[in-house]
């Protein structure tokens, strides 16, 4: 028993071939896949203006046309014929042009030579063969095919399918008269539509195939049930009839099941793993034995995220797309200023624009032009108030693995070493790539929201369970220490910070920009010394302090103890800043100067300072937390023989390998499943 309509009963026949065993083959003009194809294609092409790639991949691939990687989640109407292959394109403009087709033009476009003969007969039949295709017609032959046993074909069901194991439509079928009955799937291709239909009385038509799934799954003397226990990435879900049969919500099989068994046919193998990752994988991704900031960050995160992002790739998201191209846009101008001003923004975004609305919705089309343009005027404002100029274009396009698709564009055949740096550790197990490297300074920009330098401290720090950790900052200072030539400075350039009000000139754009600095002091002496502090200080104190900024610091650099947490209730501490302010030693004047010293030691945490737009990284938090990036590469390598253990810090239902990871106990936000 089983949906014979679904893709499953080709599984479940092709397996009975192989097997030799017989089975009665009905083979109605719905059980051929030529059939199936064809009227989803159809469909499909009817919402061509809003479906994605993914929602046609599978399908295109059975009529031999391709897409490149990570194209699933752009709007299918917004792809290019750069972005497929084989017959991809071919395929693309019947489903663009499908409203002004007729039912033979569309055979004789996708279809081929076998194809044709069966979609040939059936369309013949329903004489809608030169009948332009809407969706009143269209839902007519679907119709058809679903409910008419008499309608042709030419495919002879042989002697030895007559008799034999008895395929039994879910959908369509009650009492059995057969001794096994084994019910595969049981999940929402089960469920009967009612909706649209005229003249029915929805509730009494839903009561009857309640009654019928009741009776239906009780025939037979011995009965087998196989289901999914999970569906990607979750638990499957049966029909929605079985909430009506149960009378409560059903939404996994255990519930109906107390015990699910596996079958005796699978068998845990054992994982096969490289015997030394150190010795650098080859891949897709830039993973060369090394941590990358991203692949660490995936591995602090779970270590089989980690092990994942290493083999898989993920579709394009709209975030990831709109950061490739300022990024890509970035490199265009620090390289080539003068033509992005003879050509103006507007070029440029036209020439974009369509790739990255392909991710979003049509309606957002106008939103998504102005977010694009508001970006990149952003990044040459930063460009220019960096003073960058007559930059080395010693790098040729051709030596890149992505070059910068506004440079192949405009006919460009170098770059600049200055962009997109690549940089490899000798001392720890990490590298990186900067975004911009100019005048000593590291730069990275950013296009997602704009974070506060008490977020990005918390990311970077060990321990914590933050949702986005990001451990960046340390691993890109310690490679420019390393490497030398470098300023002990990390800036970070949100685009689209302030963007309600940052496209206006008189706005600063270093609004925009997160100062990482370097510190080789400890946390007490850099509190003391740094300038930037001070002048924060200097606004941010009571004004009772503010204004004696100075005199405090040497009252803390005099007598404060390393211990920062407790210069609040240091009542020596408390007494010689009032003396050397000329304040009485009053109570509410110890209590003002006790809050101004738990303000001072609120922006001090874990050997970070941070205040205002800069976070001040002390050398002994530096070396700390690449010593534990070095612990864990040494645990890393060492799962690579055993196995990747499944350990979340977060929601599994928010790590984008969530579908595939379906091995043992996950976590999903309190909820658990296999």
């Amino acid at each position: 028993v089983l949906n014979t309509s679904s893709p499953i009963a080709d599984a479940v026949r092709a397996a009975l071939y192989r097997k030799g065993l017989p089975f009665i083959n009905s083979l109605n003009v719905r059980d051929l896949s030529q059939i199936r194809d064809y009227l989803q294609f159809i469909t499909l092409a009817l919402d061509f203006e809003t479906i994605r790639v993914k929602h046609v991949k599978e399908l295109f691939s059975n009529y031999n046309g391709f897409f490149k990687k990570g194209k699933e989640e752009f709007l299918l109407s917004k792809q290019t014929e750069a972005d497929m292959r084989s017959r991809g394109w071919e395929l693309w403009k019947v489903m663009r042009d499908i409203r002004s087709m007729t039912y033979s033009e569309v055979c004789e476009a996708i279809c081929d030579r076998r194809a044709k003969i069966q979609v040939g007969i059936l369309i013949n039949d329903l004489q809608v063969a030169d009948t332009k295709i809407t969706s009143v017609n269209l839902n007519e032959v679907k119709y058809a095919v679903d409910n008419v046993n008499e309608l042709h074909h030419n495919e002879e069901i042989p002697e030895e399918e007559k008799r034999g194991v008895l395929l039994v439509d879910c959908n369509n079928s009650v009492y059995i008269d057969r001794p096994v009955v084994f019910y595969l799937g049981m999940e929402q291709d089960w469920n009967k539509t009612l909706i649209g239909k005229q003249y029915i009385d929805i509730e009494d038509e839903t009561d009857k195939n309640v009654a019928r799934l009741n009776a239906l799954i009780q025939q037979g003397q011995v009965r087998y049930y196989f289901v999914n226990s999970t569906k990607g990435g979750k638990q499957a879900r049966p029909c929605m009839m079985f909430d009506l049969l149960y009378r409560k919500p059903m939404d996994s099989f255990s519930k109906m099941c107390g015990k699910l068994v596996k079958g005796r046919w699978h068998k845990e193998e054992e994982q096969q793993m490289p015997e030394d990752l150190s010795r650098g994988i080859v891949t897709d991704k830039t993973f060369n034995g090394k941590f990358s900031k991203s692949s660490f960050n995936n591995y602090y995160s779970c270590p089989r995220r980690f092990m994942y992002g290493l083999f898989l790739t993920t579709p394009e998201e709209k975030n990831s797309e709109f950061g490739t191209l300022i990024h890509s846009f970035a490199e265009l101008y620090v390289c080539y200023p003068q033509d992005v001003e003879d050509l103006g923004l507007d070029h440029f975004v036209d020439m974009i624009s369509d790739s990255y609305s392909g991710l979003s919705s049509p309606m957002m089309e106008g939103l998504d032009r102005a977010k694009i343009k508001q970006a990149m005027w952003t990044v040459t404002r930063y460009i220019d108030h960096l003073g960058i100029k007559d930059v080395p274009l010693d790098t040729p396009l051709s030596v890149k693995k992505h070059p910068n698709r506004f440079m192949i564009a405009l006919g460009k055949e170098f770059t600049s070493s200055i962009c997109e740096q690549d940089l490899e550790s000798d001392k720890y197990p990490v590298h990186g790539q900067l975004d911009l490297f100019w005048n000593g300074l590291i730069t990275d920009y950013k296009t997602g929201s704009p974070s506060d330098v008490k977020s990005i401290a918390e990311a970077m720090t060990p321990g914590s369970n933050v949702k986005y950790p990001e451990f960046q900052a340390p691993i890109y200072l310690s490679l420019s220490l390393e490497k030398g030539g470098y300023r002990k400075e990390f800036d970070l350039f949100y685009a689209m910070d302030n963007d309600a009000v940052s496209i206006v000139d008189d706005v600063p754009i270093t609004s925009n920009v997160r100062y990482i600095r370097l510190s080789e002091k400890s946390i007490k002496d850099t509190i003391v010394s740094s300038e930037g502090f001070r002048s924060y200080l200097s606004v941010a104190l009571s004004k009772n302090l503010r204004g004696n900024v100075d005199a405090i610091m040497r009252v803390i650099r005099d007598m404060a103890s390393e211990e920062i947490t407790s210069w609040d209730q240091d009542v020596a501490l408390i007494n010689n800043i009032a003396d050397s302010l000329g304040l009485n030693r009053t109570k509410t004047n110890s209590e003002t100067i006790s809050k101004g010293l738990r303000k001072i030691a609120g922006c001090a945490e874990g050997g970070l300072l941070r205040y205002g737009d800069t976070l001040e990284i002390t050398s002994g938090f530096l070396v700390s937390v690449m010593d534990y990036i070095s612990q864990m590469h040494s645990k890393m390598v060492e799962q690579s023989r055993e196995g990747f253990p499944a350990l979340p810090r977060g929601r599994c239902s928010e790590c984008p390998y969530f579908s595939v990871c379906t091995k043992g106990t996950i976590d999903d936000g309190g909820e658990r499943g296999e």
